[in-house]
């Protein structure tokens, strides 16, 4: 389970507006936070997939992907929007590191 600190609460995601960035299967929106540690929410729309317990499984994948990454990636709110059955965990991991890995 994501740390409560780093969870971003889902009720401002819904109006969550920031850079956004698409790859494939998933959307990725960020915007900087005052906070001094970055923050993740996944959305899963049902019409993605159906069984409740994919979309757990998927989120508890991306959150692993995260976590590991969280201690190195700058202060931001990212809202992870699911848009394909096929996403590939790999993709968000990569995005990270190239994220923690930045200046």
């Amino acid at each position: 389970m994501l740390p409560r600190a780093n969870r971003l609460p889902l009720k401002p995601a819904a109006r969550f507006t920031g850079a956004t960035q698409r790859f494939p299967g998933f959307t990725l929106i960020t915007r900087p936070n005052p906070l001094a540690r970055p923050r993740l929410a996944v959305i899963i729309p049902n019409r993605v997939l159906k069984s409740a317990v994919a979309r757990n499984r998927l989120k508890r994948q991306l959150h692993g992907c995260f976590i590991r990454f969280a201690s190195g990636l700058p202060a931001q709110d990212m809202l992870l929007v699911v848009a394909s059955d096929v996403i590939d965990p790999a993709a968000f991991t990569d995005y990270l590191k190239s994220l923690s890995s930045s200046p």
